[in-house]
């Protein structure tokens, strides 16, 4: 018989995958759904079946447990929250400097250690992707309390409802304020959250869009009212800022007229705006555009646009705007396992940082919450570094490599970002350690190489070392002439030609003894700085 052909991506729809479930198609759908993928967490998966591995990874992380007053110290003291219990509840309003400025970097390190103590769920990618679909800046929100009323209904509803989550969002006392919501009145209506809410956050821009001026005037008209309690800053709703007329919308929303209310009841005006929205099908597709190209790849041609995002757009709609079926349908697809996909991803930021630090064990402190959110605040500085902190992305149209073409994800890379990640892993790996030259708080960050290292089956052996190691750290295999450097590397030695295996069996029989242990430590230094420095591990 002659083989079969093999189809190629334009070909590959929605269909359930029944191919080949090993190690490779195995590690693609993990790198895509959590930030770093482990050791620990591939042996886990190695058990389960792809649908196995999909109620795993699609299963609700539980809420986390809010931040906490960490940043008390002999230089300031919270006078309304003491030391390790939360601040987000205080109902006293804060000053507007030290106070506000300490609980603001508490939360981006709380958000920070959330993504870097993720389970085995696709939750914290998805908060993420929330925060670049709906985007927001802390810094110009009134204060930390309202950061995190922004970020909490984007946990809350990260595996749940989109119509649910934009009606919240719509209300929170951040996005009110960050995009002027509650200046918004009758008498001097304010646009910006009504265009963004149709231009970036639901229908989108440019394919298909074909909402008006007047339909943005009109939604602001209805938005009006919304506004923040301005001690608690709890959402609360003022009758006597709403606009009680009709509100007309064009023939993009059926000639919608919206019955003007008085009273509390004007408040139910927005449910019944948001309704009307989502009955446009662009909302669907747009939103499964913007999951495709966070989790399989900024391309979408014409034959992807009918044979994915469209038939995605359907079960969105069917499913009335839950997300976790149009996650299964994407993950599940013989689509997403056509493997040109695989390693097709520059990672971002928070996979290459969060990533590296999740696959080795990057030092923690669990009875030290102080120390905890140090160290969490100085992989956010990274990150920002990086031009990724969460939190801070660069507008309300969120991060410029997920909408920007024709470059998207390798906007990521270039000749200084490159630059900082090798320069960020060579500092982690390094006896050193990534230290905090920032605050002085004399938190250093080092890679565990010992640790990632004897996890891997039979480290003594080279050529199975090599691609064990890095078959789990980079999607795309290396070539003979980098598998010669590593090897290269690891059997060097400056004494006696001591070869890797004999070093190795060295350490195990006695790992407290100094020279050895050093001997080890400066072949694994130079072997994972190698491979961090290379473009494969860039990739996802």
């Amino acid at each position: 018989m002659p083989p079969k052909a093999i189809k190629s991506y334009s070909d590959l729809g929605l269909a359930p995958y029944h191919g080949n479930w090993g190690p490779q198609e195995r590690l693609h759908l993990l790198r895509r759904c959590l930030f770093g993928v482990t050791q620990t967490d591939d042996h886990y998966f190695s058990n389960l079946t792809l649908s196995g591995c999909l109620d795993t990874i699609l299963a609700q992380s539980p809420f986390p447990s809010p931040p906490l007053n960490t940043y008390n110290s002999d230089k300031f003291v919270d006078p309304d929250v003491p030391f390790g219990e939360t601040w987000i509840s205080s109902n006293k309003e804060p000053d507007k400097g030290t106070m506000n400025y300490l609980r603001r970097c508490n939360l981006k390190a709380w958000w920070t250690g959330c993504m870097l103590n993720q389970d085995r769920s696709i939750t914290q990618k998805m908060i993420l992707f929330w925060h670049n679909h709906l985007a927001a800046e802390f810094e110009y929100m009134v204060d930390a309390r309202t950061n995190y009323s922004y970020v909490e209904p984007l946990i809350k509803n990260s595996l749940g409802n989109f119509k649910e989550l934009i009606l919240e969002i719509t209300k929170s006392p951040g996005m009110l304020q960050y995009l002027s919501g509650n200046a918004n009145t009758s008498s001097a209506p304010n646009e910006n959250y009504a265009r963004e809410l149709q231009e970036l956050f639901t229908v989108g821009k440019g394919r298909d869009f074909n909402y008006t001026q007047d339909d943005i005037l009109a939604a602001a008209r209805v938005l009006t009212g919304l506004t923040t309690d301005k001690v608690e800053l709890h959402s609360a709703y003022s009758p006597f800022a709403h606009d009680s007329d009709n509100k007309k919308f064009s023939s993009f929303y059926g000639d919608k007229i919206i019955q003007g209310r008085m009273g509390k009841g004007g408040e139910e005006e927005v449910s019944e705006m948001i309704d009307m929205i989502f009955s446009v099908k662009e909302v669907a597709k747009y939103t499964c555009r913007a999951l495709y190209r966070w989790f399989l790849s900024s391309e979408i041609n014409n034959t992807i646009e009918i044979n994915i995002i469209e038939p995605l757009a359907e079960i969105f709609i069917k499913n009335d705007f839950e997300i976790k079926p149009v996650l299964r349908s994407l993950l599940n697809s013989e689509h997403f396992f056509d493997p040109i996909y695989i390693g097709c991803q520059i990672k971002n930021p928070v996979d290459f940082l969060i990533g590296v630090c999740r696959q080795f064990d990057v030092s923690t402190f669990p009875a030290d919450i102080r120390k905890q959110y140090q160290e969490w605040m100085l992989l956010w500085n990274q990150l920002e570094v990086l031009s990724m902190a969460p939190g801070s992305p660069p507008n309300v149209a969120g991060w410029v490599a997920y909408y920007l073409a024709p470059g998207y994800d390798k906007l990521w890379i270039n000749s200084n970002t490159l630059v900082r990640r090798n320069s960020i892993t060579d500092q982690l790996s390094s006896t050193q350690g990534l230290i905090d030259m920032e605050t002085g708080s004399g938190i250093t960050l080092n890679l565990d190489l010992l640790s990632f290292t004897t996890r891997c089956p039979d480290p003594s052996d080279v050529y199975r070392f090599i691609t064990d190691s890095t078959s789990i750290l980079c999607p795309i295999s290396f070539d003979s002439i980098q598998i010669d450097i590593l090897t290269d590397i690891l059997m060097s030695s400056k004494e006696n030609n001591d070869t890797w295996p004999n070093v190795w069996k060295a350490y195990l029989s006695n790992p407290d003894d100094q020279p050895i242990r050093h001997e080890i430590l400066s072949r694994l230094n130079r072997y994972y700085t190698y491979i961090f420095q290379r473009g494969e591990y860039q990739l996802l």
